[in-house]
């Protein structure tokens, strides 16, 4: 049976992983349910579009950082992508958009 599994990250700026979902196109809503198996559902700061009926929630905890929490067997079983490979295009995205932000406030 599936279920929700939590991945922690080192993610801690919602606001730069938000940038840098709407670049790559990826829809999501803030404060929202999580779909996962059978309509199972759970609250989450965003919630990530990612499959036909599963979602992948943002999480945070109460030291700042990001859990990525979804029902990965639905994930990859509608996708055909392995959990870590959607957790490495999501935290690749937004180191991406954090190093963007750095260099503009440096002026690059």
């Amino acid at each position: 049976m599936s279920h929700f599994t939590q991945i922690p990250t080192k993610i801690n700026d919602i606001e730069a992983l938000k940038a840098a979902l709407t670049k790559s196109g990826v829809s999501f809503h803030e404060r929202a349910e999580v779909h996962g198996y059978q309509g199972q559902t759970l609250r989450a700061d965003v919630s990530i579009h990612y499959a036909d009926g599963y979602d992948i929630g943002i999480v945070r905890g109460e030291d700042g950082t990001c859990s990525l929490v979804a029902d990965w067997w639905g994930i990859e079983t509608m996708t055909g992508k392995a959990e870590g490979e959607v957790v490495g295009e999501i935290v690749r995205g937004y180191a991406l958009e954090k190093v963007r932000a750095a260099c503009t406030l440096d002026g690059w």
